[in-house]
């Protein structure tokens, strides 16, 4: 509950500042809120840059990151810390859409990517560990 009201709490502030998030409806709902989950977002020359995952869809994942990552696409490799300390990792390819800056007097910046999941493990694995959806085979 702490993580999700930190959430809300900061799209608020940026909707109330008036930032150009404030245009983005998708940021306030339709959105799974995985606790423990964080990405790690691959750059052009092969580094890596730790994300915080605010939100994921079956098409988009939200993140917040403290350096800008440039647009275009990359690997993001999802990390989802489990009950009883399980831990769960899956990597997808994403286009990274659109990145702002969190708002004025804050650091930071926010954004979002598109992905598409490349198998249907992948699909069941997103479903069930990050979109927190209860998932039986038909």
């Amino acid at each position: 509950h702490v993580l999700r009201r930190g959430v809300l709490g900061l799209f608020e502030a940026i909707r109330d500042e008036g930032t150009p998030l404030a245009h983005h409806t998708f940021l306030k709902g339709g959105f799974s809120a995985p606790k423990g989950a964080t990405g790690d977002l691959e750059a052009a020359d092969g580094s890596t840059m730790l994300a915080g995952l605010c939100g994921i869809s079956d098409e988009i994942i939200q993140f917040v990151t403290t350096l800008p990552p440039e647009p275009g696409r990359t690997r993001l490799v999802l990390h989802r810390k489990l009950r009883r300390g399980h831990r769960v990792s899956l990597a997808v390819e994403a286009e990274v859409k659109s990145v702002v800056p969190i708002g004025p007097g804050r650091s930071g910046f926010v954004g979002y990517a598109l992905y598409t999941p490349r198998s249907e493990t992948q699909r069941y694995r997103l479903e069930r560990y990050f979109l927190d959806q209860t998932v039986i085979p038909v």
